[in-house]
């Protein structure tokens, strides 16, 4: 994203394109604008270099910061029942179960 523009790519869906300027409500997507495109291209590409960011996928991410996922690249996501049940009670302003 520049001042003037809005420029999002995705490893599986199509790439946006957007003057935010001319087009507040980003109605007319200009990803086919070569010029334009190549344009911000370049400044993304500087950016994540500067960044040291690789455009790694999420599954790429997963096995490098060691991060469990299933099939589908989720995370199980484990809570202690206690814990919340606690939780809750403070919130919903309840004396705590333990002393």
């Amino acid at each position: 994203m520049t001042k003037t523009h809005t420029y999002a790519r995705f490893k599986k869906e199509p790439w946006i394109l957007y003057d935010d300027a001319a087009d507040p409500y980003q109605m007319n997507n200009l990803v086919g604008d070569d010029k334009l495109r190549q344009s911000l291209e370049e400044q993304l590409d500087a950016w994540l270099a500067r960044m040291e960011d690789d455009f790694a996928s999420d599954m790429v991410l997963a096995e490098r910061y060691g991060i469990t996922v299933d099939e589908r690249g989720i995370p199980p996501y484990r809570y202690d029942q206690n814990v919340m049940r606690e939780m809750w009670r403070r919130v919903r302003g309840e004396r705590s179960a333990t002393p």
